[in-house]
């Protein structure tokens, strides 16, 4: 529903960054995830927490590399996006898109 009236360009933006997160999460943190999207006016934010312990950075995968590109797509399709780490284990990796047309 938080991106229902967006254009399709903006909805493959924020799948595409979904798809990463979420991605990441199945693969380095071996744990179950939970996703969050929320939408003020025109910003989406969205947020991935799981139970998995290290922190996510940008990786610079080498041309013939078949993964390691994830966050290095979220980093230039979002307008910002970062790590919380949590009290517990674990931690929350969110991003915030602006669309830019409906």
């Amino acid at each position: 529903k938080a991106i229902d009236d967006l254009s399709e360009d903006d909805v493959e933006c924020v799948t595409l960054m979904v798809s990463e997160l979420a991605s990441n999460s199945i693969r380095h943190a071996g744990s179950p995830f939970e996703l969050a999207v929320t939408r003020d006016d025109a910003a989406v934010r969205v947020e991935i927490t799981d139970d998995g312990a290290g922190r996510p950075e940008v990786r610079h995968a080498a041309p013939s590399a078949t993964s390691g590109r994830g966050l290095h797509i979220v980093d230039l399709l979002a307008d910002d996006w970062g790590v919380d780490d949590l009290d517990e284990d674990g931690k929350t990796v969110w991003f915030t898109y602006t669309a830019t047309g409906t």
